[in-house]
């Protein structure tokens, strides 16, 4: 698809599946917080328009680092082995452009369920908007359930790296 862009090749073992063999991963989502929609970055970004009060979001967001059990955070259908997840790190960075607010989530982690980054960012939405607390994360982590999830928008998840030990695409990894 013309949304992906191959810029080397590497030949790896046969039996090499991604998903079962990788360490980790790091996604980043980005969130335009602003009045007026983003005109030039739509594609790539959810458009938040309510106030949101980002302290409350960056005391929330600390609650997902270390080791959980992500069911509350689980789409429908998932079928991973199991939802306790090592998350190393789960950071929130906000910067002006203009009148917006761009904020961005950069999380790490040893796996992750499906959906679960979407619908953990649209709980920190909700933790901003009012509609939950803070600690409604780690309530929610403990609980193994949330009621009234939102799922945060596809369009502004971006997977980043994955993590492989060893790496099948480094040079010391081929000799």
């Amino acid at each position: 698809p013309g949304d992906i862009s191959v810029k080397e090749l590497v030949e790896v073992p046969s039996d090499f599946y991604p998903r079962k063999e990788s360490q980790g991963k790091r996604y980043s989502y980005v969130i335009h917080h602003e009045v007026s929609p983003p005109a030039l970055t739509r594609e790539f970004v959810w458009w938040v328009k309510k106030s949101l009060d980002l302290k409350a979001m960056e005391e929330a967001i600390a609650y997902y680092a270390g080791e959980h059990d992500f069911s509350a955070f689980r789409g429908p259908n998932c079928t991973a082995d199991s939802p306790v997840k090592f998350i190393k790190y789960a950071n929130m960075s906000v910067k002006k452009l203009g009148k917006a607010n761009i904020i961005t989530f950069d999380i790490m982690g040893s796996g992750f369920v499906r959906h679960m980054i979407r619908n953990m960012i649209g709980m920190l939405v909700m933790v901003g908007r009012g509609e939950f607390q803070p600690l409604d994360v780690k309530k929610a982590l403990d609980e193994k359930t949330c009621k009234n999830k939102l799922k945060a928008a596809a369009s502004g998840l971006c997977l980043e790296e994955i993590f492989f030990d060893p790496d099948p695409f480094s040079v010391a990894y081929k000799s």
